[in-house]
């Protein structure tokens, strides 16, 4: 007789778990429409971009054609770029869409890309730093973080603009996630993926590198507090290293060092050489330019006193000015409300343990200062404190959270201020200040010089000296599109030109400003004005160009001096 019989029982389904929920894609919904709607508007509303944009196109079209910039093939440029390679890839990947779809002159067309590449990275960013913030200190805090790193006027307009800045936090953020979550649920394979995401990073900017050091430096103390094995702690060390080196060493044997930026090897060179000069204070200050940058704040020996002195203020003032002023304050009461949860939540040390040491890079470079002409100048900018300002916006979006509580312990007005709205009406307090700087065109006193540009594209003799300090107008006249040419010999008949701003210029460090002024103030052989923007009298001109003629005397002296270098140079080789 025939028996079924069924063996084990039913198995239980079970639910696979959700990553996000119906709550976090609303906010990253409403979040990547604000990025949308902000870089959207600043990238369509731009006069010019930042002057350092034209180095980043300049590389990316060497990469795209290295024979036409004189150089061999793209190791050369490697080589010879002053930025690492991860910034002009991005820009000639975008260019390729842009030159397709953008009916304009190349200068203009690279830009745009330079401008596009970094939109692109700034509204991903989104998503590294809602889940930052969400992982550190629940889901309004990341919101709010997010939020604010897409307004606060000064991240908001640079990560529009065709500089680094944009990639480089996106970089950051996903790094600093991917650590965070390391130490959270400590795997190799967690620590692995940090440590790639901050190799990664270094290929858009060197500091990017800290981020290993601040995750590494939390995994040594968990293994020496006893939080994990020894084992535990070394393995992670080991995978975070690994992670890191594979993308960024191949690199740096290229270039045979850490940076391939005079300035950044200038200042590993002075920490390495010379480690008394810059504990006793930097080494010989050189006077500070009569104005700097308008960004940036400049050290004067003669008026600022102590350098140490004026290296703290002046960071911590270029910060808050970064910060948009009120969330700088609330950032500090964030970090202070986070000392609670450090114990319990260790992982809460990366963000805390990176800030600490991009702090002390920031006050470092500004101490240490950069070798110029008699001795070295110092300077800081909002651009130098945007990596601190990103970590910041996660602890002054936990000191928004938690500001209605606060409020209540000090208030005496009752219970109603400490409703949680009051934190959104903090948030959006913020965001609204934050929208009458945002909606200003991007460096719109500098149009001019795309003008100066054309016209000189259009004047230009190949045999012509161009002196432009700035650089946007031989960059929109094309001599410079690809590389920067050396001025050519003087030939009789032809002209020098000169390139200025109206008035004392802001950018008096700019290293061709002393020859341009002096064309345009030569009394034996006076220039004239060939071109001014806007059209008008040439006192109320914002650019100015200058043509001065190359007479038989300019030959002759030039090529005198040529005849005194060769004689020198064959008397020295005789000896």
């Amino acid at each position: 007789m025939a028996t079924d019989v069924h063996i084990g029982g039913r198995l239980e389904t079970v639910a696979p778990r959700r990553v996000t929920d119906a709550a976090d894609r609303v906010r990253l919904l409403i979040l990547v429409a604000v990025a949308v709607a902000v870089h959207g508007w600043l990238l369509t509303h731009t006069k010019m971009t930042a002057r350092d944009s034209i180095g980043f196109a300049r590389i990316a079209l060497q990469f795209e054609h290295p024979k036409a910039a004189g150089l061999e093939d793209v190791v050369a440029v490697l080589k010879h770029a002053q930025h690492p390679p991860g910034y002009p890839l991005a820009v000639l990947a975008a260019s390729w869409p842009v030159r397709a779809g953008y009916d304009a002159d190349l200068p203009d067309q690279m830009l745009f890309s330079a401008q596009v590449a970094s939109g692109i990275a700034a509204i991903l960013l989104v998503f590294p730093t809602y889940w930052l913030g969400r992982l550190l200190f629940g889901k309004f805090c990341g919101f709010a973080a997010a939020l604010l790193v897409q307004v606060l006027p000064v991240m908001a307009e640079v990560t529009s603009d065709g500089l680094t800045e944009a990639l480089y936090l996106l970089g950051l953020g996903t790094a600093l996630l991917l650590g965070t979550r390391a130490v959270k649920s400590p795997t190799v394979g967690g620590f692995l993926l940090c440590g790639l995401a901050t190799g990664m990073t270094y290929l858009v900017r060197p500091e990017g590198l800290l981020v290993a050091g601040a995750v590494g430096l939390v995994a040594v103390a968990m293994g020496l507090v006893g939080r994990w094995t020894r084992s535990q702690a070394a393995a992670g060390v080991a995978a975070l290293a690994v992670g890191a080196v594979l993308p960024a060493v191949p690199y740096m044997v290229l270039i045979e060092g850490i940076t391939n930026k005079p300035a950044g090897k200038a200042i590993w060179e002075h920490m390495i050489k010379s480690p008394r000069e810059i504990i006793l204070g930097g080494g010989r200050v050189s006077a500070a330019p009569q104005a700097g940058p308008p960004v940036a704040a400049w050290y004067v020996p003669d008026e600022d006193g102590p350098l140490a002195a004026w290296v703290v203020g002046a960071v911590t003032k270029e910060a808050v000015k970064a910060f948009h002023y009120v969330p700088a304050v609330l950032a500090v009461v964030g970090v202070v409300l986070a000392g609670r949860r450090l114990r319990a939540e260790p992982w809460v040390w990366v963000p805390l343990v990176y800030g600490v040491a991009i702090l002390a890079v920031i006050t470092a470079m500004a101490y240490v200062g950069q070798n110029s002409e008699g001795g070295r100048q110092h300077y800081v900018s909002e651009r130098h404190t945007l990596p601190l300002v990103y970590v910041g916006c996660f602890f002054a979006a936990l000191g928004i959270e938690q500001f209605p509580g606060l409020w209540v312990r000090v208030s005496l007005v009752g219970r109603w201020p400490g409703h949680p709205a009051v934190a959104w009406v903090v948030l959006l307090g913020i965001v609204a200040s934050s929208v009458p700087k945002l909606v200003k065109p991007l460096h719109a006193n500098r149009e001019g010089h795309d003008h100066a540009g054309r016209f000189l594209r259009d004047h230009l003799h190949e045999q012509d000296t161009l002196i432009d300090p700035f650089e946007w107008a031989q960059f929109y006249s094309e001599r410079a599109l690809r590389t920067i040419p050396p001025d050519p010999p003087p030939v009789a008949g032809r002209y020098r030109w000169a390139v200025l701003e109206q008035g004392e210029s802001p950018h008096s460090r700019l290293h061709r400003l002393q020859p341009a002024l002096d064309v345009a103030r030569d009394g034996k052989n006076k220039a004239e004005v060939a071109f001014v923007w806007p059209e008008g009298p040439v006192e109320d001109a914002k650019v100015v160009v200058y043509k001065q003629r190359i007479t038989e005397a300019d030959q002759a002296a030039y090529e005198a001096a040529r005849k005194a270098a060769e004689d020198a140079a064959k008397k020295a080789a005789d000896q």
